[in-house]
């Protein structure tokens, strides 16, 4: 399941059959809506130093020993964030956004974190590298660079419908 604090990004991705809904990851309520408390790990992608570091804070603060994957902005907020708190997994440099296979290392550590085994994040990696490397790279970056892996990933497990709305 993924939050994200654009309603729009949420709706598109939606659309497309994702696990994305629109929610402010601050708000305890929707932290205990999603049973944040009971994941295996939290993912964070905000390109913002300062919000990285309070969502990071709120998500301590209310669940200790959750596991947390977060892009830092540089070696020395990667260092500063893994030395002041537990279980907290950050990687630099942050991505650009729109550079999906730039993206695949990231993905494979979050991967990696959750539990997969690594013959499977390898796979995974490959099919979406092969996926972005074909004939029709450009089409697919512009019209999937946002979902592209997260939608891979789908591919690859069982589906789920815990948290479907529909």
């Amino acid at each position: 399941v993924v939050l994200d604090n654009s309603p729009n990004t949420a709706f598109e991705a939606r659309n497309k059959g994702l696990p994305v809904f629109f929610g402010d990851i601050n708000r305890p309520e929707v932290l205990k809506s999603f049973n944040v408390g009971a994941a295996k790990a939290c993912v964070l992608t905000l390109d913002d130093m300062s919000a990285t570091n309070q969502a990071i804070v709120k998500l301590k603060k209310l669940y200790p020993d959750l596991a947390i994957i977060t892009r830092a902005k540089d070696d020395d907020h990667k260092k500063r964030l893994e030395k002041k708190f537990d279980n907290v997994y950050a990687i630099s440099p942050v991505l650009a956004e729109n550079s999906v296979l730039l993206t695949l290392p990231f993905g494979g550590a979050i991967l990696q974190r959750i539990g997969v085994k690594r013959q499977e994040i390898d796979a995974i990696l490959e099919d979406f590298r092969k996926l972005y490397m074909g004939d029709s790279i450009v089409d697919q970056m512009d019209n999937d660079s946002s979902f592209g892996f997260l939608d891979m990933f789908r591919r690859k497990l069982p589906p789920s419908n815990r948290f479907d709305t529909d």
